[in-house]
């Protein structure tokens, strides 16, 4: 709770395994270089709230494989640029505000402002979530949904400047 995490070399906050979780609220997570939280290798977060997550490479919030997050709400999360990260299949370079892929349950994206990624504000791959009030715009590209995704709510509400590329990008695998 109202934490400060920034300019790492690496990622800003890491929750990797089965029994691994963690909750954030109201934490300013700022300048990493892998990442402002990357969720990993079946761990979860039941809340990411309040926080403030700008300026961060790779990522703004990513969720790999297995990993899950709950509710996200009410967060800021800007200026994501891209980044390069080692994972479990190689490297991989990214930059999105909000990045699920393969995750767990049922993720609930409520009322979070995702602006001027330099790729997603939100790309979804084979995930399931849910959108409500939430808003951006001058992303690259605004939601892109990927490998059967399941995402209802207002698939508008987080635009791009660009249209979604019809095939899927790269992703974020176990780090």
């Amino acid at each position: 709770t109202g934490t400060l995490v920034a300019g790492n070399a690496r990622v800003g906050v890491l929750a990797q395994g089965l029994n691994a979780s963690v909750t954030l609220r109201g934490a300013l997570i700022a300048a990493n270089a892998g990442g402002g939280v990357l969720l990993g290798a079946n761990a979860s977060a039941p809340l990411i709230g309040e926080c403030l997550l700008v300026a961060n490479a790779f990522g703004g919030i990513v969720v790999t494989p297995g990993a899950s997050a709950g509710i996200v709400q009410c967060n800021g999360i800007a200026e994501t640029r891209a980044g390069t990260l080692l994972t479990s299949s190689g490297s991989v370079t990214m930059a999105d505000g909000v990045h699920l892929n393969r995750s767990r349950g049922d993720t609930q994206l409520v009322e979070n402002e995702v602006s001027v990624s330099e790729r997603f504000g939100l790309l979804v791959n084979a995930a399931r979530g849910t959108l409500f009030r939430n808003r951006g715009d001058q992303n690259l590209y605004g939601i892109g949904l990927y490998g059967a995704a399941d995402l209802i709510g207002d698939l508008e509400s987080i635009r791009g400047r660009e249209t979604t590329q019809p095939i899927a990008p790269a992703l974020a695998d176990n780090p």
